[in-house]
């Protein structure tokens, strides 16, 4: 979730934040769609603690001392002075539990899950004698930076490959990986996307799942949850972390 939803429910934006966020949501659907859903979260989140302590109340009210009359006896139910100021402090206890209540149940952070999740992948192309031989030898130097770690250099270089063979969805898939080690979300989204758009399916269901950690990460959510709803339905190797992830969403 945005952090800034629940800040501009709580009220604890200032004013420009407040007033970019709110013109970011008229512009964004998704997001919109989304405060909308919290807030009704934390107002029955308040409705439902102000009828606990306004059951509780009532019946601290009921065991008060009663009245009673020599001729018969009369129950008659006096509210006590003390009780106005128990009523106001009840309603400050729902307001502050309500912060309280989604630091202690919110689950982790698209962050968090990310960090869980993500593994780069291996090296799967070059990884004997013979196919380093068979392959070109600018796509084996691309993918000994891969390799390596220097994903820099990785970059630059399948950047080249995919010069000279656009079509190459390996290269494609590798680089796209390569953005997402140096943060390049937005980069390694086009990169991937073109790979689960392309003929080729030899790597589409990875480019599916990092595809979708990329969009989790780079704050698209709801898409990423899309993303993973899918991968779930292929009954994959990646089937069960998706749906592990879509719980903690």
């Amino acid at each position: 979730m945005d952090p800034r939803i629940e800040q501009y429910l709580l009220g604890q934006l200032d004013e420009n934040d407040k007033a970019a966020f709110e013109k970011e949501m008229e512009n964004d659907s998704s997001l919109k769609e989304e405060v909308r859903t919290h807030a009704g979260v934390l107002q029955g989140l308040d409705e439902i603690r102000a009828e606990k302590l306004k059951s509780h109340f009532q019946e601290l009210e009921s065991n008060l001392p009663k009245e009673e009359s020599n001729e018969e006896k009369v129950v008659e139910m006096q509210p006590s002075k003390g009780l106005g100021s128990i009523w106001k402090v009840a309603a400050a206890i729902v307001l502050l539990a309500i912060p309280t209540y989604l630091i202690l149940n919110s689950g982790p952070t698209a962050d968090e899950l990310y960090n869980q999740y993500y593994q780069s992948y291996p090296n799967v192309i070059t990884s004997t004698e013979r196919s380093q031989e068979e392959n070109p030898p600018e796509q084996n130097e691309a993918l000994a930076y891969y390799e390596s770690g220097n994903f820099e250099a990785a970059i630059e270089a399948f950047q080249a490959e995919l010069e000279e063979l656009p079509e190459a969805a390996d290269m494609q898939f590798y680089l796209g990986v390569s953005q997402m080690e140096t943060n390049r979300l937005e980069h390694a989204i086009e990169s991937l996307t073109a790979v689960v758009e392309s003929n080729n399916t030899q790597f589409r269901d990875q480019a599916l799942w990092y595809l979708a950690l990329a969009k989790m990460k780079n704050g698209n959510e709801v898409e990423a949850e899309g993303l993973l709803k899918h991968i779930i339905t292929k009954e994959n190797s990646y089937s069960t972390r998706a749906e592990e992830i879509l719980e903690q969403l």
